[in-house]
Formats: structure tokens, C-alpha cells, sequence
């Protein structure tokens, strides 16, 4: 329904918004990249949602391996701060956080988007901890034998082992990042992004004169935001369901 009235005109589409478009009308698109320059939307949005996800779950996997796999001091608190922060509910500090992130001057700034959305004390951090936890030590006491340091031990045995399960949790906060909109209006409002630059259409379409009830044209952008999406969940859905934590010793 969304595609089909994307190409239509206004007139036809209030008149007849279930039927199929007499005339197909592919000029709402190219309209929409030039007059709301959603390429810059793109790439902002890419932007976020490639780099909050790495980030984020590379601190996840060195925090959830350190944890399983070593013994500390505050191993314990590193994990019981992880399930507070599970259980317990933050929807009431968005205030505290915006205070906080205009003291430290990261308002309007990707590196403060990135700070806030890359926790490793979180979901993925339990998730991974326990895949950690039940694979073998036999694979860092034979790799220490061999000379191997921490980070090879890390690097070469230990994440390929959870690397379908990363690259899961990865595409997972990649839709969330690209369906984020608090946050990039909150944070970093002077680069709009997919999610931001669609509200401002929305209501360019409801309020404004010149794209007034418009509606085609606003399909046609929320056509073209969902296409990425859809790509990614097309590559790599068979990746997605051989997710395992299967060991590798031989009897």
C-alpha cells in the first residue's frame, strides 16, 4: 500500500487511496532526495548506525570475556552492574542525561552519540558472557602453552567462536540505531537523520502550504528509508539462523 500510493499524485491518492495509480509517478523520489537532501540523511544515519553498533559490541565482547574468563576483584560488580542495569528502569533520566552531556560539551556531537550508545555493561554483555563462559579453557591453556598473548588468545580463538552470535546482536542495534529518534534529535540535532528527517517531512506535509497534504511524497521517503533495512535482513538472514555456540574439542 505504501509503495503503491508513493507513486501516486495528490489528487489521485485522496480521491482513490486503495486503488493502483493510474499513472505512476516516480518523480515523488527524486523529489524528495533533492528538495529534502535525504542523501545527507544517508549518511549521517550510516554513520550512527555503523559505528554505535562496532563500538558498543566490541567493548560487549572484551567485557564479557574478561569477565567469564579471569579472575578479579570486581568481576563480580562488573556483572551484577550489568543485570541492574537490565532490571532496573532508566526512562525517567533522559533529563540527568542531558544535563550531564551538556557539562561535559558532547550536546550536538557524533563522539557524544557514540559515548552514550556504546555501554558494554548491557544485553549483549550477558548474552556474550554466558556463550564465554561455557566455552573450554583448554583453548587459552593449549594456546598458552604455544606462547600465545592475551589479545591473539582473544582475537583468534576466543571471538570467532561468538562471531555469529556478534554479527546477530550487531544488525539487531544496527535497525535500532536506524529507527532511533530521540536520540540523534536530542543529541546531535544539527545533522538530521532518516529517522529525524522524516518527522520534519511529516510535518512539512501537515502544516506547510507548499508540500500540503502531500502524502505521496512523504511514502515515497519512508519507501526509501526501509529499503536498507530490508537489503540487510535479505545478505545475511542465513548467517542469522546458524547463530551457535558450539565448542570445538575433540574427544
Amino acid at each position: 500500500w505504501l509503495i503503491i500510493n508513493s507513486l501516486k499524485g495528490t489528487t489521485e491518492f485522496l480521491r482513490n487511496p486503495v486503488g493502483l495509480p493510474v499513472k505512476l509517478i516516480f518523480s515523488n523520489y527524486s523529489t524528495m532526495f533533492v528538495e529534502f537532501n535525504l542523501p545527507q540523511m544517508f549518511i549521517n544515519t550510516l554513520l550512527i548506525c555503523f559505528i554505535i553498533p562496532t563500538v558498543s559490541l566490541l567493548i560487549a565482547n572484551g567485557a564479557a570475556y574478561a569477565v567469564a574468563k579471569f579472575k578479579f576483584g570486581l568481576r563480580t560488580v562488573c556483572y551484577t552492574l550489568a543485570m541492574v542495569n537490565i532490571y532496573v528502569s532508566i526512562a525517567g533520566t533522559l533529563p540527568t542525561t542531558y544535563k550531564l552531556m551538556n557539562n561535559l560539551g558532547l550536546i550536538d556531537s557524533l563522539l557524544g552519540l557514540v559515548i552514550m550508545g556504546s555501554g558494554g555493561l548491557n544485553f549483549d554483555f550477558l548474552l556474550l558472557h554466558g556463550i564465554y563462559v561455557n566455552i573450554s579453557n583448554e583453548y587459552r591453556e593449549a594456546a598458552e602453552i604455544d606462547g600465545a598473548g592475551y589479545w591473539r588468545i582473544f582475537l583468534q580463538i576466543y571471538f570467532p567462536q561468538v562471531f555469529t552470535t556478534t554479527l546477530s546482536l550487531w544488525l539487531l542495534a544496527f535497525i535500532g540505531q536506524w529507527n532511533n529518534y530521540t536520540s540523534p534529535y536530542l543529541f546531535w540535532h544539527s545533522a538530521p537523520t532518516l529517522a529525524t528527517g522524516i518527522k520534519t517531512i511529516s510535518d512539512a506535509v501537515a502544516n506547510s502550504k507548499e508540500y500540503s497534504l502531500m502524502y505521496p511524497k512523504l511514502f515515497a521517503a519512508m519507501v526509501i528509508t526501509i529499503i536498507p533495512v530490508i537489503l540487510i535482513f535479505t545478505c545475511l538472514q542465513r548467517p542469522i539462523s546458524k547463530v551457535s555456540a558450539g565448542g570445538g574439542i575433540k574427544g
